[in-house]
């Protein structure tokens, strides 16, 4: 309980259960009289001297900067995204090869890493879970992306490829 007090009292900033919970281990061992309960009652302005914050504020101490715009990114983003709905996909169906097909893996790649990253940045930030997670859900990205690759390319080159595998699967007819 004084746990579940703690921490929704920390979400609303107060200090108070945090003065409880040092005090629960001396105030459960005996019984509470008079005398103390009135060294615990506590002025607010006295509270606020005393007591520090349960939690660590979640700001960034520096400003980070960065050299490229992340605007011109966005653009590129947009235009692969384009790229391989209007170009990568019809050129593919109309010209068939290994190298389209190595093409459209390269793009559609970059496009799902580029996704991928911006959401393991967005959301898995050093100051909530450690530079280490951080870091590490980073790099896991960037190895799924190697891996989807490779992935990819081996398919294209060592089997029957991209196209028809799809054409296959158009050409299954369900139970009749």
């Amino acid at each position: 309980m004084a746990l579940a007090m703690m921490l929704r009292s920390t979400c609303r900033n107060a200090a108070v259960p945090s003065l409880m919970l040092r005090n629960a281990a001396r105030i459960s061992s005996f019984a509470v009289r008079p005398a103390l309960q009135k060294s615990l009652l506590v002025t607010p302005v006295q509270l606020l001297k005393q007591t520090t914050p349960a939690l660590r504020p979640i700001v960034q101490n520096q400003i980070i900067r960065h050299s490229h715009s992340h605007v011109t990114l966005w653009k590129v983003e947009k235009l692969v995204a384009l790229a391989i709905l209007f170009g990568c996909i019809p050129l593919m169906t109309l010209l068939p090869g290994k190298a389209m097909e190595a093409v459209f893996a390269a793009v559609a790649v970059a496009h799902t890493h580029w996704g991928w990253e911006s959401i393991v940045c967005d959301y898995v930030r050093a100051v909530v879970f450690g530079r280490f997670i951080a870091k590490a859900a980073i790099i896991a990205t960037y190895m799924f992306s190697a891996g989807l690759l490779a992935g990819l390319l081996n398919f294209i080159y060592n089997d029957i490829g991209i196209v028809a595998t799809v054409k296959k699967i158009w050409a299954i007819e369900g139970a009749k």
